[in-house]
């Protein structure tokens, strides 16, 4: 047996292998193709720029308003994806 193996577990770890996502909440919804993440009510979101301002914005391909905690504007495109995480880590922390 290798190191890196458990009596338990048979097969060798493959870092590319898909990983399980058992700490996904039930009831959350994916994300549909070219989208970020989806807000609780099922809406895709999607990272845009705004061109006259050179500044990162959120933004529903769909239309629609954006919720009050992710309607500001980032420098940076990775502060703009961290403004998502953490609203969506706040909505289901505080729904289960």
């Amino acid at each position: 047996m290798e190191d890196n193996q458990t009596s338990e577990d048979k097969t060798p770890y493959d870092p590319k292998a898909p990983r399980k996502q058992e700490l996904t909440p039930p009831g959350k919804p994916e994300p549909s193709e070219g989208a970020i993440a989806v807000t609780p009510r099922g809406k895709d979101i999607k990272i845009g720029f705004d061109k006259r301002f050179g500044m990162y914005t959120v933004v529903f391909p769909d239309g629609g308003q954006v919720p009050k905690e992710l309607s500001g504007k980032w420098t940076e495109e990775k502060r703009c994806r961290s403004a998502i995480d953490t609203y969506l880590a706040n909505y289901w922390k505080n729904r289960t």
